[in-house]
């Protein structure tokens, strides 16, 4: 019988607890994945998931792309992701956004679009390069 032995990664996927501190999920993905495709698991997992706070319904991630020169994720999502409200929800919507992007090593700056424009979200903001800044 002959074994093969498969270096793996742990992608981590971050969430907010209730007392709004970061926890995350695992999920084991082979040792040299591209960045683009952790990021479509990363960010098809937050979207398929209605048990993570913060999160729209039924968004699909359409595109995402990864530009190695200077480290720029791009996520392409349905314009479902617009279908909330409240300055408290996208604030923290947005946060998480941002800190599962940049959690990918090689992610420096990260961009949001909405079936493939560049727009403002429901309260005001603009993901385009963004890069994570801790939460108070």
């Amino acid at each position: 019988m002959k074994f093969a032995i498969v270096a793996i990664s742990i992608l981590q996927i971050f969430f907010y607890n209730s007392d709004r501190s970061f926890g995350y999920n695992e999920i084991i993905m082979p040792e040299n994945f591209p960045v683009k495709y952790q990021a479509w698991v990363m960010f098809t997992e937050i979207f398929g998931r209605h048990n993570f706070d913060f999160v729209p319904q039924d968004v699909r991630v359409l595109a995402v792309n990864f530009d190695n020169y200077d480290g720029h994720l791009t996520l392409d999502v349905s314009a479902e992701i617009m279908n909330y409200g409240g300055t408290y929800f996208e604030y923290y919507f947005v946060k998480k956004l941002i800190k599962n992007a940049t959690s990918l090593e090689e992610v420096c700056y990260f961009t949001l679009l909405v079936e493939g424009e560049l727009i403002h979200l429901p309260e005001g903001v603009k993901i385009y390069r963004a890069l994570f800044e801790p939460l108070e």
